[in-house]
């Protein structure tokens, strides 16, 4: 029962900091000990939307990465590249040039006007914290708004958080699937879907990409 309770508490409290209809719909699905071939015959092929479960449990970083000190005695002098705001397309955003231990203090602030992140966001490792993501396919880009602007094209106008149903009519009622990550989930976001993220906690993030230039063998 405690269990129970605790879990709808944490529900409760993510709910209040997400868009409206956030966890109501579709939500991702979720599998674990999944093989090669069941990934790239289920969701790799078909362009599906999955959560992974454990499939980083083995990384060291699930336990260095919660310690502080060890952070910044391997990284803290190095200057990197951060972006600060709540998106790339806000009056407030911009790009600094700053060290790990600065971001560090950044981020454990908790200061929401001063968000800080350390690079951008198909495969998406939670290493550490909760995320939630929201997923839209590319068959619904135009009921999106993306930008007009070439360098822009691949970002909406809509601001999930607080959408003007006079200017944008057509992406309140759009379908999609979301969820939330947990430490140690990995997501797999299909080519050209659209994606809405939201730090839940204090998290590290790890993101690859790569180009379908071949299959693994067995694969049409």
């Amino acid at each position: 029962m405690f269990h129970c309770v605790a879990l709808f508490g944490n529900l409760f409290q993510a709910l209040k900091l997400l868009p409206v209809k956030s966890l109501s719909c579709k939500q991702i699905e979720r599998r674990s000990c999944i093989s090669l071939e069941a990934f790239i015959r289920d969701y790799f092929l078909c362009e599906t939307p999955v959560i992974l479960s454990g499939c980083i449990d083995h990384w060291p970083a699930r336990t260095k990465w919660k310690d502080l000190k060890y952070l910044e005695m391997i990284a803290g002098d190095r200057t990197v590249p951060v972006e600060v705001g709540k998106n790339y397309v806000c009056t407030e955003w911009k790009q600094e040039l700053i060290t790990f231990s600065q971001f560090l203090e950044r981020m454990w602030s908790n200061d929401s006007a001063n968000m800080t992140y350390l690079a951008q966001h198909p495969l998406f490792d939670q290493v550490l914290g909760r995320k939630y993501f929201r997923l839209y396919p590319a068959s619904v880009s135009v009921d999106l708004y993306p930008h007009t602007e070439t360098m822009l094209s691949n970002t909406s106008q809509v601001d999930l958080d607080n959408i003007d149903e006079k200017e944008f009519p057509r992406t309140q009622n759009l379908e999609f699937m979301d969820g939330i990550l947990e430490e140690g989930d990995l997501l797999y976001i299909p080519p050209k879907w659209w994606h809405y993220v939201r730090s839940l906690s204090i998290s590290f993030s790890v993101s690859f990409w790569w180009r379908t230039s071949h299959l693994p063998s067995g694969t049409s």
